[in-house]
């Protein structure tokens, strides 16, 4: 679900143009970023033993968050732009 809206913002940006348009990719690349961040902390989850689980774990929730605040704040940029 959420690398879908990644994605689609990233077809979004392809149709814009100009300056908004760059605006629109610097933020995409940040999103990659904080989700290439996301994607680490899972797998530390993952590998976690059961003792570090737990606080492993609200690490990971923690970058997940942020990225899917980060989604929230991309879709609101791309459809000012779209307006």
């Amino acid at each position: 679900m959420l690398s879908e809206r990644l994605d689609s913002l990233r077809a979004q940006a392809e149709r814009t143009s100009g300056e908004r348009r760059f605006a629109l990719e610097r933020s995409l690349d940040a999103l990659r970023g904080i989700r290439n961040r996301t994607e680490a902390k899972i797998e530390d989850v993952r590998r976690a033993s059961d003792d570090a689980w737990q606080l492993v774990k609200v690490h990971a929730d923690a970058a997940l968050a942020q990225f899917r605040s980060g989604l929230d704040q991309v879709e609101s940029q791309s459809r000012q732009v779209a307006a």
